[in-house]
């Protein structure tokens, strides 16, 4: 898919939309992982690999060596022209005005209201604003950009189809790097990026190599150290048989989504569509990293700043650890003795806890971490406690090696 310029195209991006829904989409990588064994789930409209090899042996992989895992299905903004700045520090919960190329933030964009369109990742290169987001925020993001952008000299572009983006997560993912890219990372702060180049073997009959430049950005969504790559979409599949073939001596591992999923929970890490959306204050979703109270009014900044300096949400997002092994869906009510108090969003099996967590909203007044609950499964209510968030601190990875 070529870049989508939304300007008076929001017929056409409607129509695509709705056939999205009913054939879902695939990465650039879906052969390839064919051709792994992946198994495949459905999510936000996208085929994406499910599990490779065992949900339990990707797990530790991340948690203990590296994996890496395709999110190409997420949706990218590129915002560009001489006001991209202003426009987006106008109307984004957190402060991009101060950012250099080169850095990012985490923000929001909320209703009049206060409630979360979006929540994203912001990054700033050096002509250009890039936002990724979940695929569910990705639509109602690029509309509000474009009713939001009036006569500011800004471009709006869902470049989503030209890129691949993987993740390399786990304690050794810049020892990955290093054998990769032939250079470790130069930067170390959350959501700071720069430009990277992987080196490939040479075509077949020819004897020199060549390399593809992508964008390196610093990104942890596991808990562990972790970066995301943003590669031509043509060279997609190179550059994925490139990093899996030299990240053998590191027992590197393809992670799919399940693995991926439970990972994320025990980070506490809320994803849009599933743990927020448009029904949620930001600070509820625990998403105060996205705001900025200091850089001055953003569209829905009094009722989140009500809530911040003169009151208080009534429920908040928070982890849960069930007493034994259950099967929870999205939307399992949570119970304190007869009282309904809040309700599952996500949930999985942790291998590092051997036990059964899961995310969710819970009415302040229960919020305290080792409150009793319990929480309605198909067998049943099940006795659960309230806990704390992320669910496993994992440590700093070593810079020696």
């Amino acid at each position: 898919m070529t870049p989508l310029t939304l300007y008076g195209m929001f017929a056409r991006q409607r129509e695509w939309l709705l056939w999205r829904h009913e054939v879902a989409m695939r990465t650039p990588l879906y052969e390839l992982h064919r051709a792994q064994g992946a198994t495949f789930t459905e999510y936000q409209g996208w085929t994406v690999p499910d599990v490779f090899s065992h949900p339990t042996e990707e797990y530790w992989s991340v948690r203990r060596g590296v994996g890496v895992v395709d999110v190409s299905y997420r949706t990218t903004i590129r915002i560009g022209g001489p006001e991209r700045i202003q426009f987006l520090h106008r109307i984004l919960s957190n402060d991009v005005q101060n950012l250099s190329p080169g850095r990012g933030c985490r923000a929001t964009l909320l209703t009049a209201k206060g409630k979360v369109i979006a929540a994203m990742n912001v990054f700033i290169a050096g002509d250009a604003v890039f936002l990724e987001t979940e695929p569910a925020a990705g639509h109602p993001l690029l509309e509000k950009l474009e009713m939001y952008r009036l006569m500011q000299k800004v471009e709006i572009e869902d470049v989503s189809g030209t890129v691949a983006k993987l993740l390399v997560q786990g304690p050794r993912s810049r020892e990955l790097l290093l054998t990769v890219c032939g250079e470790e990372p130069t930067f170390d702060e959350e959501l700071s990026h720069g430009e990277a180049r992987v080196k490939l073997d040479g075509e077949e009959g020819h004897h020199e190599s060549r390399s593809v430049s992508m964008r390196l950005m610093r990104v942890g969504e596991t808990g562990e150290q972790g970066y995301e790559l943003v590669v031509p979409m043509a060279e997609a599949g190179s550059v994925w048989e490139r990093i899996m073939q030299l990240g053998a001596s590191l027992d590197l591992k393809p992670v799919g989504f399940r693995a991926l999923n439970i990972l994320r929970i025990e980070a506490g890490i809320p994803w849009y569509g599933i743990d927020v959306d448009e029904t949620h204050f930001p600070q509820e979703a625990r998403l105060d990293e996205a705001l900025d109270w200091n850089k001055g009014c953003f569209i829905g900044y009094e009722p989140v700043a009500r809530i911040k300096f003169r009151g208080h949400v009534n429920r908040a997002l928070t982890g849960l650890e069930l007493s034994r092994k259950a099967e929870l869906e999205s939307g399992n009510v949570i119970w304190k003795g007869d009282r309904q108090i809040g309700y599952v969003t996500s949930a999985g099996y942790s291998p590092g806890l051997d036990a059964v967590i899961a995310l969710g909203y819970v009415r302040r007044e229960f919020l305290d971490p080792g409150q009793e609950v319990l929480v309605q499964t198909v067998e049943g209510p099940i006795p659960a406690v309230v806990s704390r968030l992320p669910f496993i601190r994992s440590e700093p990875a070593s810079d020696n090696m």
